[in-house]
């Protein structure tokens, strides 16, 4: 695709980014333009509990 720096990748055409680097590659592009596309979690979410028991004979 031509691409040797991180600018030559933002500029790449949206169509042919979705096109050869699916969806990712696309928001990848967006997101080193500025566009954020996922939104940051400030707060983790609450882990929820898990155990493993094993019983024998």
């Amino acid at each position: 695709m031509g691409c040797r720096t991180v600018a030559d990748f933002a500029a790449l055409d949206l169509k042919l980014a979705r096109k050869t680097l699916t969806v990712v590659g696309e928001r990848i592009i967006h997101e080193l333009r500025g566009t954020p596309c996922n939104d940051l979690e400030t707060v983790a979410p609450t882990r929820k509990g898990c155990a493993v028991t094993r019983a024998f004979a």
